[in-house]
């Protein structure tokens, strides 16, 4: 057997595997949005800037990375993400409190979440979706940040 015909087709599927794991990565990539949301009042949610939500794509992932106190006299905090509508302002996903992974005692720090309508999201169309923020105490005075993926999957039942 030659050696050089066998080493060829193995190249080549290098080749191949290399572009195909740098569009996946791309896309991946390209689909999550980082945040930083300072939260002053217990009354009043935070807004993200506005992010299209792809028809089918009926699961979201929210990462919260950190969060920072405004005073050493205040303790870290939790906080409650949601995700909302960008149209009318709707809550679109249930509510999960999340914290810093750093943050003891520990309230997860990501979630994967459900939109309501079983994916017939604005009836397969395209729209904008906006993640929230609000306090989870009367006590607020801290800024959260991480990333969120709006698209990040067709199915997922643990909602």
């Amino acid at each position: 057997m030659n050696s050089k015909r066998m080493k060829m087709p193995v190249v080549v599927l290098a080749i191949v595997i290399m572009f195909v794991v740098a569009a996946v990565s791309g896309v991946m990539a390209a689909d999550s949005f980082y945040y930083k949301l300072h939260i002053v009042s217990a009354s009043e949610g935070y807004n993200t800037a506005a992010h299209d939500k792809y028809a089918g794509q009926c699961v979201t992932l929210i990462q919260v990375t950190n969060i920072d106190r405004d005073s050493i006299l205040y303790q870290k905090k939790s906080v409650n993400m949601i995700v909302i509508n960008g149209q009318n302002g709707v809550q679109m996903t249930r509510n999960a409190v999340l914290s810093s992974p750093d943050q003891i005692p520990s309230i997860p720090s990501s979630a994967i979440l459900n939109y309501i309508y079983n994916g017939n999201y604005y009836g397969w169309m395209q729209k904008p979706v906006i993640l929230r923020a609000n306090s989870t105490t009367t006590n607020p005075g801290f800024t959260v940040e991480g990333y969120w993926y709006p698209n990040y999957g067709t199915s997922y039942s643990g909602q």
